[in-house]
Order: structure tokens, then sequence, then C-alpha cells
């Protein structure tokens, strides 16, 4: 179930998963059956060298500017919202959704997830990525003073955006406040 979870059921996807996980020997065969060398709750799947080439291929037939906006919605996660890609970038959010509504239509690496009111009653989209995988690229391919200073980005939006109710999104704004400062150190 990790290997479907991790790879949406896509076949392509759970094969080169299965043979990275065969290669660094985390599945082994012992007695004619296939077992696990770790424990569960310790493997940590990442992006399959096979599977990354393909993905990197697809992000470099982008324009940069799409490729920005996809590397923009990587820093909040596998489903991001417009508002946090629109501080990362510092644009408008309107600006920002219309880029990525268009980007939608293009190409089929993200979609429409939902929307959210935001603390000022104001709406913002939510996106998806098609598939965990894409976001992992992207991610990784961010220097690490970008990652670190686009987390930063998101956490002082997250503040400024919940002054006087910071305490509802706490987790969040500690999590980027710590990834940025990972990402600085690194």
């Amino acid at each position: 179930s990790l290997i479907h979870q991790n790879s949406a059921g896509n076949p392509l996807f759970m094969i080169a998963t299965l043979d990275h996980l065969r290669s660094q020997q985390v599945v082994i065969r012992r007695n004619g059956q296939l077992m696990l060398s770790v424990p569960l709750a310790e493997i940590e799947l990442g992006v399959p060298d096979s599977l990354s080439g393909v993905i990197e291929l697809q992000l470099d037939r982008l324009s940069d500017e799409d490729r920005g906006l996809l590397e923009a919605g990587s820093i909040s996660g596998t489903i991001f919202p417009a508002w946090a890609a629109a501080a990362v970038l510092e644009r408008e959010l309107d600006e920002v959704e219309e880029e990525y509504a268009a980007l939608v239509r293009r190409v089929r690496l993200i979609s429409i997830a939902g929307q959210d009111e935001l603390p000022d009653g104001s709406r913002s989209t939510f996106y998806v990525f098609a598939h965990a995988l894409y976001r992992e690229v992207l991610y990784a391919r961010l220097p690490a003073a970008r990652r670190a200073q686009w987390h930063l980005r998101v956490a002082g939006r997250l503040r400024s955006m919940f002054a006087g109710q910071e305490a509802s999104v706490a987790h969040e704004i500690a999590a980027h406040t710590a990834a940025g400062s990972r990402a600085r150190s690194a």
C-alpha cells in the first residue's frame, strides 16, 4: 500500500518505485518471499532515478514562467494555495490565479483542488499536483537559498493574513520557518 500511495496507482510509477526499493535493498527476496529489510515507518521512497529523468524532461519542456509557477507551488506541498505561490513570487493573488488557470488548461501537471476563504473574506484557489513525484522533483531542483527565502515568505504571509489569530496556523508558520532555516543552512 505504501508503493500504491506514493505512486497514486500509476503503474509506471509503481514499477519504478518497486525497482528503486529493490536496488536499495529495502525490498529483498528471502526464502522465495519478498520482505522489507527495514521497518515500514523508516522507508523514505523519494523519487526513483528512472522517474526523475522522465519528470525532468517534462519540466524542461515548459516555459520559464510555467516552471516558475510550479516551483512556487511546490514550496507548500502537493496541494498548495495560490495565495502562498503569490507570496513566494511577491505578486498579486488575482494575477497569479489567472496564470494558474491558464496553466491548468495547457498542461496536466496540476489541477484545481478547490477554494478556501481567507481571513479577510477573500477566496483563494487551491491546486494539486497530478502526482506527488512532480512536486518532489520541482522542490528538489530549487537552490537552497531560494527555497529558504520562499519558505520564509510563506511564513510571513501567514503571519500577516492571520494577524491576531496566529495560533490557528502556528504549526504551518513553524513548519515554513523551520524549512526556511534548514534550507538556508544547507
